[in-house]
């Protein structure tokens, strides 16, 4: 039902489909399906904000010098702000996209 839908309007898809129009033993399955997708949208979601923290990362490796700090902590710093998270999440954000960076692009 949901899974031709693209990423980017699939929320008001969701939010905009009447769900009390459908016959009850349908209405189960549709809620499913939609679960399914938003699923699907919310790892698309994760990958992209990982290739932006992985990307920020990158930027302040080439601007800041030799002694002028961390770029590694300066992107912790930021991601943490920015997701209002601590900065031990924050660092796993960073491993994590650093890491995924790092893996062959297969698709």
């Amino acid at each position: 039902m949901f899974e031709d839908a693209p990423i980017d309007s699939l929320l008001g898809q969701v939010l905009s489909y009447d769900f009390g129009s459908l016959p009850v033993v349908e209405t189960g399955f549709v809620r499913v399906e939609a679960i399914k997708a938003l699923d699907v949208s919310i790892r698309a979601a994760q990958a992209e904000q990982a290739a932006q923290v992985a990307a920020l990362y990158d930027e302040r490796v080439h601007r800041m010098g030799l002694g002028q700090g961390d770029p590694g902590l300066s992107v912790i710093g930021e991601v943490g702000m920015a997701r209002n998270i601590g900065p031990t999440a924050a660092g796993t954000q960073l491993g994590l996209a650093l890491g995924f960076m790092r893996l062959p692009k297969v698709f």
